[in-house]
């Protein structure tokens, strides 16, 4: 159990003592000879000229001899004496330093054969100097909206359909019924005003965009597409097949592409939008291939699916292929299935005699493409036109463009002050919008996790423990408001999540990078990201699910102290952050009524009442078979999914810099790490034997055959009599 550790970074490495065979003790031994016989030196000459040379003596490490760390300095020393550790090895700069000097600098990680250095005081004094340096508010910064992403042109300058331009520019005021409803856009952004003719001109072939989020990159392309399509003649018809396809990496997105598609033709009913993604049966979009979709909206997965299975799809007419952010669709996750997608196109387009020998016109878009490619997925681009929309031309490199109006804040908390520390921010949110009406009608907040085992584990605490007498003071605030979105979640829950807290006023969304890209949540305030992302780019898409459309918005970072450099990383890159005091963060566990003030009486009440909500959600967690078995499996997930970092992280995030105990913790876990890792493997052992036993009761229920055999109690060749009560059986 770990409940007295102080510091982040353990001082002395935990070891697991284990009663060894004799065979083992051989073979350690063996190891242990090899090793020091590796990284034995020479040492430097005594005063009375004997040299000691390597390899004499006696090379056996007796018991009790090997180094440790002690409890008081964290140095490496000698069970018996400073003056019996080991040398230096060979070629190390610190020759002249005696064997308690190095060891005090340096703590030793990794295997014995493999040991990697690493000077973890080095970290946290640098990450000290670091803070230093960062921008500090005791209370977060207030952001304001910003009218920065919009253009002075008119609709009018962009040359549209007058149809068009009437839908677009007449405002909301009837109902969502009515035909004429409009979609109620004063003034086009930035980009639309710099993309939109691009599109239009049929001189021009493929176009790159790179603009911030929520700058309406969904309209950029969808306007001068309808626009085209609007003035074709003769009319569009459904039997001509699609004409436009559109590519998009989530599901929540897609669908979220289809409707503002599906508002934006209300003026033309003859162009008809429809999407393929998943989570519905292929039966029913095939139905709809086969009548004619105008234009498609798809995840890759699927369409890939219909491209080779739907002989009724037709797709030779194409004559726009959009990639909604195309850098996520540029990954390996996806590279492989757009390959073949553009493959298939190739190839029912040569198939077909009226369009042989000619092409689409590819349009990509992102938040986060720095440059221009010239080849995609196999397929060669046609003298594509890269445009920024960034107003200011500052990003360059490595940097990337965020909304000006958007306040971005870091916290640093050790690992187990992290819950309590995400339980007292929502609740100082949701108290000052309770207590204060006037000023702020709705408090949404988005927090970013980075497995779906992590997001079931935090839903679930904060959802039963908000009915928990000794937790419903604190968690209280947070009933009725809670919903999570993962990929594991079925489709029509996950739909149905997402549209409940939009229409919300406050709601506390817990969820993985599914909902990182694209997705266009109104009144978000918050977006809280309690643990790190992968890649920086999806840093940028997180913060991006707020600050839409000119309107005000902030962030908020967790990080751990080891973790500070972060923060550095993140400011080569154009990014701001402003580190808020702990003690602010904290403070929303002993706000009663919206009070702000930061007396020193009041911090240390604040540590204390931390320390006892703590103590509860542990007791809660060990009570709770089911609850404790859900932490268990979102602390193993979490470990895995902290050394997937990419490589330009991996010196930032390394998990052999974190104290496992601590970690633990923070999932409200008081077992330690080794326990908690078996007893993970057993429940999925046991999950997986039951579902064989399933499986195989669901086969034989499918077969007649097996029926026979079974009534006749004699089992088939490939399966054998389960020991229950009733007469079951299982493969062999």
């Amino acid at each position: 159990m770990f409940l007295n550790f102080v510091d982040e970074a353990p001082e002395r490495p935990l070891t697991k003592h284990t009663k060894l065979n004799r065979s083992a003790r051989l073979k350690r031994r063996r190891i242990e000879k090899r090793d020091e016989e590796r990284f034995a030196v020479v040492n430097l000459k005594e005063s009375d000229g004997r040299k000691t040379a390597s390899g004499q003596g006696n090379m056996k490490r007796k018991r009790g001899s090997c180094p440790r760390q002690t409890k008081s300095t964290g140095v490496l020393t000698s069970a018996k004496s400073p003056e019996t550790n080991a040398p230096p090895a060979i070629g190390s700069q610190d020759h002249d330093k005696s064997p308690a000097e190095m060891t005090a600098s340096l703590t030793k990680f990794g295997s014995r054969q493999f040991p990697k250095s690493l000077n973890r005081t080095e970290i946290l004094a640098s990450a000290r100097t670091h803070l230093e340096k960062t921008a500090k508010s005791y209370h977060p910064v207030r952001s304001a909206p910003s009218s920065h992403i919009f253009s002075s042109s008119a609709w009018e300058e962009l040359g549209l359909d007058p149809r068009l331009l009437r839908h677009v520019q007449t405002g909301a005021s009837s109902s969502l019924t009515d035909s004429s409803c409009g979609m109620g856009l004063v003034a086009p952004t930035h980009v639309q005003v710099e993309t939109i003719p691009l599109i239009l001109n049929s001189s021009v072939d493929d176009v790159v965009v790179m603009s911030e989020t929520g700058s309406g990159k969904t309209l950029t392309y969808l306007l001068p597409i309808v626009n085209i399509f609007a003035g074709t003649l003769p009319r569009i018809i459904r039997k001509d097949g699609t004409l436009a396809l559109i590519l998009v990496p989530t599901r929540e997105l897609c669908a979220q592409v289809l409707e503002v598609a599906t508002n934006l033709l209300r003026p033309m009913p003859w162009i008809i939008p429809g999407s393929v993604s998943g989570g519905e049966r292929p039966k029913a979009e095939k139905s709809r291939l086969r009548k004619g979709i105008t234009i498609l909206v798809a995840t890759p997965g699927r369409l890939l699916y219909h491209l080779r299975k739907t002989a009724s799809m037709r797709i030779c007419s194409l004559k726009f292929v959009v990639i909604d952010e195309a850098d996520r669709m540029m990954d390996m996750g996806f590279e492989e299935q757009m390959k073949d997608i553009f493959l298939c196109l190739q190839s029912k387009r040569a198939k077909h005699d009226e369009t042989a020998g000619t092409r689409w016109r590819t349009i990509m878009l992102s938040a986060t493409q720095k440059s221009s490619p010239k080849r995609l997925f196999g397929i060669d681009l046609v003298n594509p036109v890269y445009v920024d929309a960034s107003k200011s031309k500052s990003t360059q490199g490595e940097g990337f463009k965020t909304p000006k109006q958007l306040s971005q804040h870091v916290v640093v908390l050790d690992s187990p002050k992290k819950l309590v520390g995400l339980i007292g921010f929502i609740r100082r949110r949701f108290l000052e919008t309770l207590n204060k009406p006037a000023s702020r009608d709705h408090c949404k907040i988005v927090i970013f996790f980075t497995t779906c085992d992590t997001v079931d584990f935090h839903w679930n605490l904060l959802h039963k423990g908000s009915m928990y007498d000794p937790l419903c003071q604190m968690l209280g605030c947070m009933k009725n408001c809670l919903y999570r979105l993962h990929g594991n979640i079925h489709q029509k829950l996950r739909k149905a999540t997402l549209k409940d807290f939009s229409e919300s006023t406050m709601g506390i969304l817990c969820c993985t990078d599914i909902a990182a890209r694209g997705l266009d949540i109104p009144n978000v305030n918050w977006i809280v990201q309690y643990d790190a992302p992968s890649e920086t780019s999806e840093y940028v898409h997180r913060i991006g699910r707020t600050a839409r459309k000119g309107l005000a918005g902030s962030t908020l970072l967790f990080l751990r102290p080891v973790e500070v450099h972060y923060i550095k990383f993140l400011e080569v890159r154009d990014m701001c952050l402003t580190q808020i005091s702990s003690a602010s963060i904290l403070g929303g566990l002993c706000q009663e009524h919206g009070d702000s003030s930061a007396s020193f009486s009041k911090r240390i009440i604040t540590q204390d009442i931390a320390d006892d909500l703590q103590l509860k959600l542990e007791r809660f967690v060990d009570n709770d078979k089911e609850l404790n078995m859900i932490a268990a499996k979102a602390f193993q997930s979490w470990i895995g999914s902290y050394t997937c970092h990419e490589q330009a992280l991996k010196k930032v995030f390394n998990v052999r810099t974190l104290h496992l105990g601590h970690i633990a913790k923070s999932f409200a876990l008081r077992d330690a790490p080794g326990k908690l890792l078996k007893m993970v493997k057993s429940a999925c052992s046991r999950e997986k034997h039951s579902l064989e036993k399933v499986e195989a009761c669901n086969f034989l229920s499918g077969h007649t055959s097996v029926k026979k055999s079974i009534c006749s109690d004699s089992a088939p060749n490939n399966f054998v009599k389960c020991d229950n009560r009733r007469t079951k059986w299982k493969r062999k």
